[in-house]
């Protein structure tokens, strides 16, 4: 029982470090690469960067759902060194492939006959690549991406997804310091770094994929992949439009510069997830396991998703004072109200959170089109809240309109998979961990607590939470050793 024991906690540990390495360094080359744009852009310049880092997400990540899906579901079907394996490989590869062609060639149409950015000029010299072709040209060259990275986290290889990340990384650094700062090419030098970046990351992909797949081609597989792994690709449509809809409906109802503001605001509150991400890839083939061999994993999945939720709201508070510092640093005075769209954007991360812990049990027994449905809401939410809220409280609003529909849909996933698979949560400690962040944040906002009062008072809820989590993780380590029996 101890040798289990230490085997699966040495594997969290290892893991997990691991991955917190690759956000690190991708955390930490994009906060150099950040002052360089913001510095050699103007605000306008930096809003249609914005537009195309938002398309890209929205097309990049179409199909990143089937694919890794099909991996995911697939895990427990097959050993990773098996002839079934390569085969299923073989079969997404070729699918993913032939529907992102196909998406790439309908996106060139519809921007040929609508042409609708055809004011946001790119590549002064070839105005034909507008922002939604280069987006679909990207989401091409990266189709392998997501199916990499699922593959190699579902295979416990997290190593490799590290030097990939470092590759990248290095890569984005010295191409945006090059054609950006060096070569002074604006915008035009930025969209080039994305698309070196994204080419280069594509070819490797696909070189680290295919050391691990046949490709084959077999009508009956690829109906039944396409039954649970189609919907979802809805789910990471409607996820992205989810994430980016507050931007595009920013510059359509708003201004270009306010969308630029917000932008970077959102972008800064990527870093608040990134213990959540790091737990979460760590987590997922444990789970799998867990759940297929484990007779007390209901517990364990419980107890694992209570703390995770409480240290993921410690950490939130955590980086959002610490983003305020950053971005005071790294950003010209135009940009003085990202820190408060940061933190309002914040409010959502524990919600996000919870979607994504308890959406993969769903997935796990091929319930995907439940996925669907309830991201989809989430999606319609954020688009009509947006509708309401934007021309009303400004960029608060779009702010306001993600913590919204992310704890609606949050709650319905919830719900929904303690349906399915019977686990019950500790529901109390996610909704206190949620309002912790809540009102850690609107303190900070209040006008008259906005100096050392609203950090006194966050580092307080810090302090509190972090007592709670340790007693909490010291509780759940001595019932460890039951519940990996």
């Amino acid at each position: 029982m101890i040798s289990r024991e230490n085997k699966i906690t040495s594997r969290i540990i290892g893991g997990g470090g691991v991955y917190f390495g690759i956000i690190f360094i991708s955390s930490s080359v994009s906060l150099v690469t950040l002052p360089i744009l913001l510095n050699n852009l103007t605000v306008e310049q930096y809003a249609t960067f914005a537009l195309i880092s938002v398309f890209f997400g929205i097309f990049g990540n179409i199909f990143d759902g089937g694919a890794k899906s099909a991996v995911t579901i697939e895990y427990n079907n097959f050993s990773f060194e098996s002839e079934g394996i390569k085969n299923l490989l073989g079969l997404v590869v070729s699918i993913t492939v032939f529907l992102e062609i196909l998406f790439c060639i309908l996106i060139f149409l519809l921007d040929s006959v609508f042409h609708p950015y055809q004011n946001f000029i790119i590549f002064e010299d070839f105005q034909f690549f507008s922002i939604l072709k280069i987006a679909a040209i990207m989401c091409l060259l990266k189709s392998f991406t997501p199916l990499m990275s699922e593959l190699y986290k579902m295979r416990e290889e997290p190593r490799v997804i590290l030097y990939y990340t470092i590759l990248i990384s290095t890569t984005s650094l010295i191409t945006i310091y090059y054609y950006v700062d060096i070569l002074d090419h604006g915008i035009d030098g930025a969209a080039r770094s994305l698309l070196i970046t994204s080419a280069l990351g594509g070819l490797v992909c696909m070189w680290l994929v295919m050391r691990k797949s046949r490709i084959w081609f077999n009508f009956t597989n690829a109906k039944e992949i396409l039954s649970f792994s189609l919907p979802l690709v809805i789910v990471s449509i409607a996820n992205w439009a989810q994430q980016f809809s507050d931007r595009i409906l920013i510059e359509v109802l708003l201004t270009n510069t306010e969308m630029a503001i917000y932008h970077l605001g959102s972008q800064m509150s990527n870093y608040m997830i990134i213990l959540g991400t790091v737990v979460f890839n760590t987590w997922t083939p444990i789970f799998f396991e867990a759940m297929k061999n484990n007779p007390k994993a209901a517990e364990l999945v419980s107890n694992f998703t209570s703390i995770t939720t409480l240290l993921g709201a410690l950490g939130v508070v955590i980086f959002v004072e610490i983003g305020d510092v950053v971005l005071g640093i790294i950003s010209p005075k135009e940009y003085t109200y990202s820190t408060t769209v940061m933190s309002m954007i914040a409010c959502s991360v524990i919600p996000s959170m919870l979607f994504t812990f308890n959406g993969i049990r769903l997935v796990r027994e091929k319930k995907t089109f439940v996925v669907a449905l309830v991201s989809i809401i989430g999606a319609i939410l954020s688009v009509v809240l947006n509708f309401f809220l934007l021309p009303e409280f400004g960029l608060f609003g779009a702010a306001l309109s993600s913590t919204i529909s992310y704890t609606i849909i949050a709650t319905l996933v919830i719900l929904l998979s303690e349906k399915v698979d019977d686990i019950k949560l500790e529901n109390y400690k996610l909704i206190i961990a949620g309002f912790v962040v809540i009102i850690a944040m609107a303190t900070r906002e209040v006008d008259v607590l906005q100096s050392w009062h609203g950090t006194l008072i966050s580092l307080s809820i810090c302090a509190t939470l972090a007592i709670w989590a340790l007693v909490d993780v010291n509780n759940f380590r001595g019932k460890w050793g039951g519940l990996v029996e």
